[in-house]
């Protein structure tokens, strides 16, 4: 199984080597930061993050929009991507060869590691009724191609050390020498540096041991705490860092009570977002998610079903005991993790307005659970045979969609899907495959190219995007930051200024980064001119010569002459 999953795996990662590089939201930031601590700028991004967690422009220092905005420290993310590509950056690698370096290393490492798991869950054929038929073989082979993570962030950063927590837990729980779970804590930590939702690992591994040992408390608080030891090494830098940068007590910068100021919003956002963990299942799920009508008891009643499931799960193998399966302790790991991950994801939702539950890439680190755990538990003789019937026709609707369904899209119109997930680009007019086309599918070549001619034909000029961070992934300098609704009223220029707004497709008119709202104050502006329209209606350009001492709010929203 092992050498079937890396054979198909490096087919995958070459693809991937040849494709153009598609970068996203969070990511570009993200190599912002690298390159600018590459040119000794510090861990820093010209992105108000301080505006994205708070939503509220009067965080802004300045209304002189002749005033530079500062840089700031990244704390919204953790340090440990932009600090690996930054270094790569500084040895000279170009930005696009680093990426893809780290990502196949990271992708064949993860790979490996689900690679040693599978080959203890797929180990015998599935009986179909009267026919022992070798389905593991066909799952080996499929799983690369569809359960690669995108190189679209860190996620796969997790995603790729998960399988080696739940093989060192699994060697622990056979074990007495605690080299492996502090080996499996300092994996643990390591993920945070590289992904914060990596904390949900903590609770796992606790899940793990207290499962695995209870009513026995001592060989659970020794083996936990060596657990969280590993894992400090190297969380304390991380909180420290935190707390240096941004004066806070250490943690994330958006982490906030909001949850808990409206305790039955927070339960009802909860509860309609619940339905999304049947993603845990292996099965694209987000039709039946979508056509469940909000706030109906049919869909409360299938996010409730989904978590009893989960919950389920690891207290049903325990009963299974080590003495009746030598695949006990990974087992166990397999079917502990994703409920772990669904509670660390609820308590989330008390910390942010931010919808958790409902976004798939949280999904992602442990989306290879359950398929392999339900193969072990098809072909496992101590299992009951109702358990044994569910899973295997589970097993082979898996095999029919992947394997039939979805490989139908190279001829059935939708090969777009098929590339993105298998190649990992968006195929666009502007790229080419093979190549080292660095891009964003949000934004054009076209619009992109025009900023920068315009940057030099205008260099004391001001140029605002909307889509921000789509303009500073390369390392790219002079384009700001949009501002929402909030703070054009009160901005103002001290000195005759000529102002570029880059708006993007989501947005009709121009409109804030973050709020996405229209900004009327801009768009009445009398003298207000448009340079470029994007011929992919991705976006336009627009521009205004404001002469000294204009102020914004001379414009009511209601009028397109002066307030008098």
């Amino acid at each position: 199984m092992l050498l079937i999953i890396l054979v198909v795996a490096l087919l995958v990662i070459l693809l991937r080597l040849l494709a153009p590089f598609e970068v996203y939201w969070d990511q570009s930031i993200q190599l912002e930061s690298a390159h600018r601590l590459a040119r000794g700028l510090g861990l820093t991004t010209t992105y108000d993050l301080s505006i994205t967690s708070s939503g509220d422009d009067s965080k802004i220092t300045s209304s002189d929009l002749n005033v530079a905005p500062e840089a700031q420290y990244v704390t919204w993310f953790p340090p440990a991507f932009s600090l690996l590509i930054g270094g790569l950056l500084a040895l000279g690698l170009p930005a696009v060869i680093a990426l893809k370096l780290t990502y196949s290393l990271v992708t064949l490492a993860g790979w490996t590691g689900w690679g040693l798991i599978a080959a203890s869950m797929l180990t015998k054929p599935i009986r179909l009724f009267t026919k022992l038929i070798p389905f593991q073989y066909a799952i080996a082979a499929i799983l690369p191609i569809f359960f690669t993570p995108d190189w679209k962030g860190t996620d796969i950063y997790l995603w790729a050390g998960t399988p080696w927590i739940v093989l060192l837990l699994g060697q622990t729980l056979t074990s007495a020498n605690l080299r492996y779970v502090v080996g499996a804590g300092l994996i643990s930590g390591l993920l945070y540096s590289f992904r914060y939702a990596s904390v949900f690992l903590a609770l796992s591994a606790f899940l793990i041991l207290a499962i695995a040992h209870l009513p026995r408390l001592k060989p659970l608080v020794v083996q936990f705490a060596c657990f969280l030891g590993g894992s400090l090494v190297f969380i304390l830098p991380v909180s420290i860092y935190n707390r240096v940068v941004q004066a806070g007590a250490g943690l994330p910068s958006y982490i906030s009570s909001h949850g808990f100021a409206d305790f039955s919003s927070t339960i009802e956002r909860i509860g309609h977002q619940l339905p999304t963990a049947s993603i845990l299942f292996g099965l694209p799920v987000s039709e039946i998610v979508t056509a469940l009508p909000p706030q109906t008891p049919w869909r409360y009643l299938y996010g409730v079903a989904v978590l009893l499931i989960l919950a389920f799960l690891p207290f049903w193998v325990k009963r299974l005991e080590r003495g009746h399966s030598k695949d006990f302790g990974i087992l166990l790991g397999l079917t502990c993790l994703p409920i772990s991950l669904v509670l660390f994801l609820v308590v989330c939702m008390f910390t942010h307005p931010y919808g958790f539950l409902e976004t798939e890439r949280y999904y992602v680190g442990v989306n290879l659970c359950f398929i392999l755990a339900f193969y072990r538990l098809s072909s496992l003789p101590e299992a009951n045979w109702s358990v044994r019937w569910i899973t295997s026709i589970f097993v082979t609707v898996l095999l029919v969609h992947y394997g039939l369904y979805r490989l139908s899209d190279l001829w059935n119109g939708k090969q777009t899907q098929l590339i993105q997930q298998v190649a990992g680009y968006t195929p666009t007019s502007d790229v080419s495959y093979p190549s080292n086309q660095f891009y964003s599918s949000y934004v054009s070549q076209a619009l992109r190219s025009t900023v920068k001619k315009l940057q030099q034909e205008y260099p004391d000029a001001i140029f605002f995007t909307v889509a921000h961070p789509y303009y500073i992934y390369d390392g790219s300098t002079g384009v700001r930051f949009m501002q929402g609704d909030r703070f054009w009223p009160k901005a103002y220029v001290t000195r005759p200024t000529k102002v570029f707004w880059v708006t993007t497709y989501y947005c009709t008119e121009i409109c804030g980064t973050v709020t996405y709202k229209n900004i009327d104050v801009i768009s009445k502006l009398p003298q207000l001119k448009t340079v470029f329209v994007d011929p992919e209606n991705k976006g336009k350009i627009l521009t205004a010569e404001l002469p000294a001492g204009f102020t914004f709010n001379s414009y009511s929203t209601n009028s397109q002459e002066p307030a008098k």
